[in-house]
């Protein structure tokens, strides 16, 4: 429904997209357009929730300010019944997503906002729904929000037009604030092409000094003598994985080279030990688990001597036999 409402009767959204600016081309073209042959689009509006008799504006802030600067009264406008602010936020995302003068971070704040209204209310909106709502990909989307990780000031570069929208992506790319600053002061005169290029050697280099630094730290780490905790080797001994396995893979053959892997084992100072003094873990048993597994160690230990004392039994019984056998015979 399109009616002529009282100007003074109109409000800003509580949302915008494209803030008002009196001074760009664009709104001085539009106020002299509006001057000359009047309002001919019509201003989108929503009834106010608790102020009855204003309204709030959906699309066409710009063309509304023109009109208040000219000393309208009355302006045309379409009258929109349950709206909601999610539905604000998408009608001005629409309209503008193709508009010349929408600067790309102010549209990537929008759809930001948009995207938390959804998710304040547990919905979700997904970047193809959104994409599908501003008329483009999901990835045109994702690219244009992360110009909100650049630098505030570099932010202000690209809503300047001091920086490309191609040179802002790909700074984007930089995690650290001043990393991305230093590779804009040193490039920011490059081609596209070239400013990508040395973006991407940066992100190369800084990867491959992190790993050298990764490398050094592991090369200065020394192994600590550091006793474990009883309940630690009471874990180990109860499942006999750990110590097990370190006796077959070094080949252990004589008492001697089992009682330095020992004391080793006792003081973390062999390889799985350094994984757990670089992990830092902890072991901690509650009173029943200790007693449990002490209970099944001991009873474990007493039927290995009750084995050992029926075979050497057996064995003494043999012998006993095969010697009276022998005598026998003699």
């Amino acid at each position: 429904m399109v009616r002529d409402i009282p100007i003074e009767t109109l409000i800003p959204p509580r949302s915008m997209l494209r803030p008002v600016r009196e001074d760009s081309l664009e709104y001085l073209e539009m106020l002299n357009s509006i001057k000359d042959r009047g309002l001919i689009n019509s201003i989108a509006v929503r009834p106010h929730p608790t102020r009855e008799g204003i309204f709030e504006i959906i699309d066409g802030m710009w063309r509304f300010c023109c009109c208040k600067s000219l000393g309208f009264e009355f302006v045309p406008c379409i009258i929109m019944e349950d709206v909601t602010d999610e539905d604000v936020l998408s009608l001005q995302i629409t309209a503008n997503a193709v508009s010349y003068d929408t600067r790309p971070v102010e549209f990537a704040q929008q759809m930001r906002r948009m995207i938390r209204l959804y998710n304040s209310v547990g919905a979700s909106l997904p970047l193809n729904h959104l994409g599908r709502l501003v008329g483009k990909s999901g990835k045109w989307v994702s690219s244009r929000l992360k110009l909100l990780d650049l630098h505030d000031d570099l932010q202000i570069e690209l809503s300047t037009g001091a920086m490309g929208l191609g040179q802002g992506a790909a700074l984007a790319r930089i995690r650290k604030h001043k990393y991305q600053l230093q590779v804009w002061q040193e490039h920011k005169d490059k081609q596209l092409r070239a400013f990508e290029l040395e973006v991407g050697n940066f992100l190369q280099n800084i990867h491959h000094d992190l790993d050298s630094l990764k490398d050094a730290e592991r090369q200065r780490e020394t192994l600590r003598p550091r006793f474990q905790s009883m309940d630690s080797m009471l874990i180990e001994l109860d499942r006999l994985d750990e110590i097990s396995q370190i006796i077959v893979a070094r080949g252990l053959t004589n008492a001697y080279e089992g009682a330095i892997l020992a004391i080793e084992w006792a003081l973390n100072l062999h390889e799985e030990g350094r994984h757990k003094q670089v992990q830092e873990k902890r072991f901690q048993l509650s009173d029943q688990q200790r007693i449990d597994i002490i209970g099944r160690q001991r009873y474990e230990e007493l039927n290995e001597i009750r084995r050992l004392r029926e075979e050497r039994g057996n064995t003494e019984r043999e012998n006993f036999k095969q010697q009276t056998e022998r005598e026998k015979n003699e």
